[in-house]
């Protein structure tokens, strides 16, 4: 049940969530930085919540200066260990 609820959010969300998400956490992505997640989330968001998503992070490592790619890592931890008693 949980997995079709996660799924049904992820169908639903947009562009715009991913931009107005990055900025309420003081991120500034760009156009093709926001379509790289946008894309990842919607194809590889069961291997991002319930997989091992390292290889989906060193994938990011390539598209993101280190910088920009800490704060993003370092958001799906926070978010992660948040709500992992949820999953």
């Amino acid at each position: 049940m949980k997995e079709k609820i996660i799924q049904n959010y992820v169908n639903n969300l947009s562009i715009e969530d991913i931009h107005y998400f990055a900025l309420q956490n003081n991120i500034q992505l760009t156009n093709e930085e926001m379509h790289i997640i946008y894309k990842l989330i919607k194809n590889e968001w069961k291997t991002i919540i319930f997989g091992n998503p390292e290889p989906i992070f060193n994938q990011l490592k390539l598209s993101f200066d280190n910088n920009k790619y800490q704060q993003l890592y370092q958001l799906y931890q926070t978010y992660k260990n948040k709500y992992s008693h949820y999953l």
